[in-house]
This record gives C-alpha cells, sequence and structure tokens, in this order.
C-alpha cells in the first residue's frame, strides 16, 4: 500500500474503485482518483453532519477541511489550526485571520452552488419553523424546531 500525505474524502472512494477497473467516470464526481497525481495542497473537503438536528434538535454542521485548518458553520462558528492543534480541542475562535475567512467564503460558495443539504436528507422546513422527515415526499415525523 501506499500511504497519501494529502487531504482525501470518502467521495474520493467511488473515483478511485472506477480508476483501478478502468472504467471512466461518470459526469462530474465530487471526490478525486486517489490514484491520480497529487492533490493541490491547498485541497479542502466539504463535511457535513446531521446527527446534532436529528437526535438533539440542534444545529446541523457545516465544515470545511483544508490540510492545516477547518471551519464549521455552526450558530457559534468554530475554526482550528490543525498543524497546532491537531486534535480539534481549542476553538482558535480568530475568525478574523484570513485563512478562516476563506475558508468561510469557499465554504458559504460551495453551499450556494448545490442544493440545499437539509432538502437532499428529506428534512423540510415549513411554515410553522418545524422540520419534517419526508420519505419519498410522505410526512414522517416532526423532529425539530430551527432556532
Amino acid at each position: 500500500g501506499v500511504v497519501v500525505d494529502s487531504v482525501v474524502s470518502t467521495v474520493d472512494v467511488l473515483p478511485t474503485l472506477l480508476d483501478l477497473l478502468g472504467v471512466p467516470a461518470p459526469g462530474e464526481l465530487d471526490g478525486e482518483s486517489l490514484l491520480s497525481a497529487p492533490r493541490a495542497d491547498d485541497r479542502a473537503v466539504y463535511l457535513e453532519t446531521m446527527m446534532p438536528l436529528l437526535n438533539n434538535g440542534w444545529a446541523p454542521l457545516f465544515a470545511l477541511r483544508s490540510r492545516n485548518a477547518k471551519y464549521v458553520q455552526a450558530p457559534r462558528p468554530e475554526f482550528f489550526r490543525l498543524e497546532q492543534d491537531p486534535f480539534e480541542l481549542s476553538d482558535s475562535a480568530s475568525l478574523e485571520s484570513e485563512e478562516a475567512r476563506a475558508l468561510k467564503r469557499s465554504l458559504e460558495q460551495f453551499l450556494a452552488e448545490r442544493p440545499d443539504p437539509l432538502e437532499r436528507k428529506g428534512i423540510v422546513n415549513n411554515d410553522g419553523g418545524f422540520l419534517h422527515l419526508t420519505d419519498r415526499g410522505r410526512l414522517v415525523a416532526q423532529e425539530a424546531m430551527l432556532q
């Protein structure tokens, strides 16, 4: 095996498997084959979790992680400098740094160019502020209120 010392993501699995099989990738895929040329050191990967929303009624979390930093979009945004804090134990809270602002802008642009992440997961905000989980368009449950 080979150790890849760059930012990778689970979205890289499908392009890598297709590359291994010699099958051309269909259309545009978000990921990159890990067998291809080395990725740029400034690559950032998108992260999201709906777990806080679905389990506790809290806000979902969206993030962008680069080689040396992670910006988390949350009710109280977080920024971690991963070289100094690889376990993300201390939010640098320095969102004024150019690095934090750049990751924030990139995340906002990424989210603006794609379908709403909540709607993709079947979570719809109705006029009353409730979230409904849908299963092929059918109401399944009322989970939480957006705050």
